[in-house]
């Protein structure tokens, strides 16, 4: 993604213009009416992919911020499964599978075991 800043000649905030290829000419006077007129231009390739990713569950969005082992260790707490029988089943030490599940509780905003095994259970994510 390129993102243009120009600076104002009215002020000291800069304007932004976002495209992710380069503009053909009219797209890129749209984008500059729009930057000196004090909006952002996202292109319609960029503003696709936003609203794709607004349209998601925050739910969703949280588990796209996880790793592949991560989310593994994530369906076995689904399953019911304890710490250690996780890390068993995974072929890690348990202090790794207690990092994935502190990682796991960053990312999706949860405080206890308990909570990642209530988030698993209430979306689906077992087995």
């Amino acid at each position: 993604m390129k993102t243009f800043t120009m600076p104002s000649r009215r002020s000291k905030r800069r304007r932004t213009a976002m495209s992710s290829r380069p503009l053909r000419f009219k797209e890129l006077v749209e984008a500059i009416r729009s930057v000196r007129q004090g909006k952002v231009y996202v292109s319609p390739k960029i503003g696709e992919k936003i609203a794709a990713y607004v349209r998601k569950p925050s739910w969703r969005r949280g588990l796209d911020g996880l790793s592949q082992r991560e989310f593994e260790l994530l369906r076995f707490f689904g399953r019911g499964m304890t710490l250690q029988e996780c890390a068993k089943a995974m072929f890690i030490s348990e202090s790794a599978a207690s990092t994935y599940r502190s990682r796991i509780m960053k990312k999706l905003g949860l405080n206890s075991t308990a909570e990642i095994i209530k988030f698993a259970l209430e979306h689906g994510i077992v087995g």
